[in-house]
């Protein structure tokens, strides 16, 4: 994404928005992940009272910044079960934010600890056109060359630390039969609220966004950018509060 693209875009997050699209992305943010400050990882940083939605600490909460996305694609989030309590997170952003979009819990537990089976019924619609975002053999680059399928596509976007997403694929042989798609060498993330386990990884929302230039537009990165610039400024302003608190 150039800076350009990345100007225009900070500039229509300054366009009203309706408080139905408003409710509705609150909605979605809390309903599939909610904040439960008893199951967030330990550490001091984890400790702040935080937005519910957005999940920032709320002195920096972000939620009014935030835009519903029109887009062709649908995107299935599946993330891991870790995941759904960490403020860190990014894929549930766009499973928010993407029209259409959807997130799954891969992982999850009801009553008496059972396990829960994923919801897998959006890989049926248009079996033909299901993607999933993950490198490993046989994976297609999503660069200039690349030929989509016709019609309608899926993405599905595993989300997670390498190490959960390896074992989700082992483990789940819905995910593990899907036609990969891997992101060609780019730009280094942005991404910075935790170690990097490789020098080449990006964030759930980068990748996503990366994505979904080479398979819609360039307009939808460079949206999901803004978004991650809004997680990346609250955070690094709430932890600089806690900082200057402590000294």
């Amino acid at each position: 994404m150039t800076s350009t693209e990345l100007t225009k875009s900070l500039k229509r997050s300054h366009q009203p928005m309706s408080s139905v699209a408003a409710a509705a992305i609150h909605a979605a943010l809390t309903r599939d992940c909610p904040d439960d400050p008893a199951r967030r990882p330990s550490g001091r940083g984890y400790r702040a009272s935080r937005c519910e939605a957005c999940r920032a600490a709320l002195p920096f909460c972000f939620c009014a910044e935030l835009r519903p996305i029109a887009c062709e694609t649908r995107v299935l989030v599946v993330m891991h079960a870790l995941e759904r309590h960490r403020p860190t997170n990014t894929g549930r952003f766009a499973a928010a934010l993407l029209r259409d979009a959807r997130l799954v819990i891969r992982g999850a537990r009801g009553e008496g600890l059972r396990p829960l089976p994923i919801d897998f019924s959006a890989l049926d619609e248009h079996p033909e056109g299901v993607l999933l975002l993950h490198p490993g053999p046989g994976a297609a680059l999503l660069d200039e060359r690349y030929l989509k399928p016709s019609g309608p596509l899926t993405l599905v976007v595993p989300d997670g630390t390498w190490t959960q997403t390896r074992h989700m694929l082992r483990r789940e042989p819905r995910l593990r039969a899907l036609q990969r798609v891997a992101l060609p060498p780019g730009a280094p993330s942005r991404y910075t609220l935790r170690r990097r386990v490789h020098e080449d990884g990006v964030c759930t929302l980068e990748a996503i966004g990366r994505a979904l230039a080479v398979l819609e537009s360039p307009s939808l990165e460079a949206e999901l950018e803004r978004v991650l610039s809004l997680v990346l400024s609250a955070t690094e302003r709430a932890r600089g509060q806690s900082r200057g608190d402590s000294e």
